[in-house]
């Protein structure tokens, strides 16, 4: 399904984009998603690369992110 990612603010696409990392147990070298993943009671850290992980969906949703985010 093709989610309409304009309607989020950047934040919460970041967000969005870091949660994708987080549930395959990414170690976050940024301190502040370190923090916020740190809070989420699901997450538990296990990895520095989740890449070979990620389905291909994923991988599209995080390149979809990465285009809004970096204009």
């Amino acid at each position: 399904s093709n989610i309409e990612l304009e309607i989020f603010t950047l934040e919460q696409l970041e967000i969005m984009k870091n949660e994708i990392f987080a549930e395959y147990g990414y170690i976050f070298e940024d301190q502040n998603w370190k923090d916020y993943f740190q809070n989420q009671k699901w997450y538990t850290p296990a990895s520095n690369n989740v890449d070979d992980l990620l389905t291909d969906i994923e991988k599209i949703n995080i390149e979809r992110i990465e285009q809004i985010t970096n204009r």
